[in-house]
């Protein structure tokens, strides 16, 4: 039997398994990681150990809501990652449902952008770090503005966006570049006015400058380490501190003593390594933006903004951790663009030939056979590497 690849998620799923499993390859990717050893994620875990008990202190949200346990074990904090992952990769499949269950084609297209090293295994590898809980922010947030298109979306989306600078204030260079190249897209198809677009960007730079300024962590490094520390029996990464205490010269000058020859070496044979999917997806970035009608101005300024994240570098030496931002920016642009065109019915032909093209590839199940053996980005490298670091190391 011939199967038409464009048939609806209803009428294939039944006896399509090649189409079944596109749908459920970003999944599976992602939960393999869940076991990751847990002496591998005592960086992120450490921030939910501090508090607003001596007032107001960035990053602390996630540590308000869990200091009213009292202790909290290495196994339960375990339990919490994974829960969480659990809500990550939910939350992705229903806001991304017409995708991963759409026609074949689209199932194909959205695994390579959710199954990549850099997006679902890599939020899963990372386990308790605050980037799942940014991400959430930015789903939401992007989700709202692309479904709306209107300044109630707009109005969520600031909402979400100021979230996740109190979460942690490294979201305006991770992943609110997203949401202007959103609102540069809604303000080029005449949704948005200018003048709202100027409320927002003065909302969202209030409360970055508000929370760096009223933000800073009171008291000694030493006693909110030990205070920590008597709250659970993980190792308390004392570097969580440290950075709450830097100034912005301190923290770039702990950042760059940590890029060690071995560090910069990981992240270089990463980048090496992964030039296939790097290539591939920063051509689709290229193709989407092309054909979206934008000015050339226009176009530089939007891959500029995808560039952003890598602004942290100096500021942090787990470099993939915003190499990997960058890639997932790009891959939920695509989505959205995807899937608010084919809904609306506006701009579709342009981001469908795209489609077309991109299946039309020889690549086939080894595309997705060589994003299984790369494993997910870890802070400074990823999993392939670590793995052939380990059997060189024997």
């Amino acid at each position: 039997m011939t199967i038409d690849p464009t048939l609806s998620a209803s009428d294939s799923s039944r006896f399509n398994f090649p189409a079944l499993c596109y749908a459920l390859l970003p999944a599976l990717f992602a939960l393999r990681y869940v076991n990751t050893p847990p002496d591998l994620r005592t960086y992120g875990p450490s921030h939910w150990f501090l508090n607003y008990h001596n007032g107001f202190v960035r990053r602390a949200l996630v540590g308000q809501v869990f200091s009213h346990f009292n202790y909290l074990s290495w196994r339960s904090i375990f339990v919490v990652e994974a829960l969480i992952l659990g809500i990550v990769v939910v939350c992705t499949y229903l806001v991304f449902r017409s995708m991963l269950f759409g026609t074949l084609n689209e199932r194909r297209f959205s695994a390579f952008l959710l199954a990549a090293p850099a997006f679902l295994p890599h939020l899963a590898y990372m386990g308790g770090e605050m980037d799942n809980f940014l991400y959430m922010a930015l789903l939401a947030g992007a989700f709202c503005l692309m479904r709306l298109r209107s300044n109630t979306g707009l109005l969520a989306v600031t909402l979400f966006s100021a979230l996740g600078l109190v979460l942690h204030e490294g979201f305006l260079l991770m992943f609110y570049p997203l949401v202007l190249v959103l609102i540069i897209e809604l303000i080029h198809q005449r949704r948005l006015k200018p003048a709202a677009v100027g409320i927002h960007l003065a909302v969202i730079a209030s409360c970055f400058l508000s929370i760096l300024h009223f933000g800073k962590m009171k008291g000694l490094e030493a006693e909110w380490v030990s205070r920590a520390q008597a709250r659970t029996d993980m190792p308390i990464e004392r570097t969580v501190f440290v950075a709450l205490h830097n100034s912005l010269g301190e923290q770039v000058h702990f950042a760059l003593t940590h890029y060690t020859i071995s560090l910069v070496a990981r992240v270089a044979l990463t980048l090496l390594m992964c030039i296939p999917y790097e290539v591939v997806l920063w051509r689709l970035l290229i193709s989407v933006i092309e054909g979206r009608g934008y000015s050339i101005g226009l176009q530089r300024t939007v891959c500029c903004l995808f560039l952003v994240p890598l602004l942290l570098i100096p500021l942090g030496h787990d470099a993939m951790r915003w190499i990997a931002a960058l890639c997932i920016n790009i891959s939920l642009y695509m989505l959205f663009l995807y899937q608010t065109d084919n809904r609306h019915g506006e701009g579709s032909g342009g981001m469908r030939a795209l489609l077309a093209n991109w299946n039309a590839a020889p690549a086939g199940m080894a595309t997705f056979l060589y994003l299984s053996v790369l494993g997910p980005w870890g802070l400074a490298g990823n999993r392939l590497f670590a793995n052939l670091a380990n059997l060189l190391a024997r």
